[in-house]
């Protein structure tokens, strides 16, 4: 991920269309595409290994220290106003659960 890739207003239309689809959205045919906005407006490319491999949590729920604390950390906040509703979009930006930050910690030190 990056500041280079398209313009944030894009990004949250995409995501607001993928997110009202009916159907599964397959997207690893799209990994390495900086298309999954950051909270600072950058675009974060959607990394192959989905969860797995991803840097970027949802933090609402977290304090904002320990939110922080991981974004200087290397780990990414996923832009509050993009629609992850959708089972396979949450995916690349999950809640933040014990496993999931361990995971993004792991992810932003690669």
């Amino acid at each position: 991920g990056g500041a280079a890739g398209p313009p944030l207003e894009w990004l949250l239309e995409l995501w607001a269309l993928l997110g009202r689809q009916q159907s599964q959205v397959d997207l690893t045919g799209l990994a390495g595409w900086p298309l999954l906005p950051t909270r600072r407006g950058e675009a974060y490319a959607l990394p192959s290994g989905g969860a797995r491999e991803t840097r970027m949590l949802e933090m609402s729920g977290l304090s904002d220290p320990l939110a922080e604390a991981l974004e200087r950390a290397g780990v990414l906040c996923v832009h509050p106003a993009a629609n992850l509703s959708r089972r396979e979009l949450r995916a690349y930006a999950p809640l933040p659960t014990a496993c999931a930050v361990l995971r993004a910690l792991q992810a932003a030190t690669r």
